[in-house]
């Protein structure tokens, strides 16, 4: 069924022993919006998300992508779904280079062969593409800021065709100038790569 709405959460709840964090919770996101969930800690923010994400399970209600119905058992499904999730503790390998954690598990190739060379050039032209031209992605990300770490994650489910971007307290740990590149990126607007739709959890 062709729809405008690129992501429906329909009657989601969740409890933990002795709390009831989600009741009934219906939570609709237009293609090209952006949205920021805002509360107070307990509300329910970041349970709602992990759900979403596949790092939790509903005890009921139904997700809803593209028109589809999906069952999010795990991460795995839901970055299968289109769903990309950027923690505050990233998810980068410290000792990979920026370029290798962009494109991991997904390294182009010639023939039986990674092109280490196309890694790093394709991450040069995404920065690029973006506004950032001060990264090197050759580096260990270890060994760059935490500001870039969270860009370079950002880029990881960005090469990972995500749709729907979840990004938990984004600006947490970037510089004034990152933050500007950050809302960039993130402007359906504006934006220069193709992200359809982004949800953030702030407080």
């Amino acid at each position: 069924m062709k729809t405008d709405n690129i992501l429906e959460m329909r009657g989601i709840s969740k409890s933990f022993p002795g709390v009831k964090a989600l009741q009934g919770i219906n939570f609709t996101v237009r293609k090209g919006e952006v949205h920021c969930l805002a509360g107070a800690n307990g509300a329910g923010k970041s349970t709602l998300m992990k759900i979403l994400s596949g790092a939790y399970q509903a005890d009921s209600g139904e997700i809803w992508i593209d028109g589809q119905k999906v069952h999010l058992r795990n991460p795995i499904d839901a970055l299968k779904a289109g769903i990309g999730t950027i923690y505050q503790e990233l998810s980068i390998v410290p000792k990979l280079t920026a370029a290798e954690n962009i494109f991991l598990n997904n390294y182009p190739q010639k023939g039986l062969i990674v092109d280490w060379r196309k890694i790093s050039q394709l991450s040069r032209d995404i920065f690029a593409g973006i506004g950032i031209k001060n990264i090197d992605v050759d580096r260990p990300v270890e060994t760059l800021t935490i500001g870039h770490q969270q860009l370079v994650e950002l880029v990881k489910v960005l090469v990972q065709k995500a749709k729907i971007v979840i990004m938990d307290e984004p600006s947490a740990t970037l510089s004034a100038e990152e933050f500007n590149v950050l809302k960039g990126v993130i402007n359906p607007h504006s934006a220069p790569l193709d992200i359809i739709t982004n949800v953030f959890l702030g407080h």
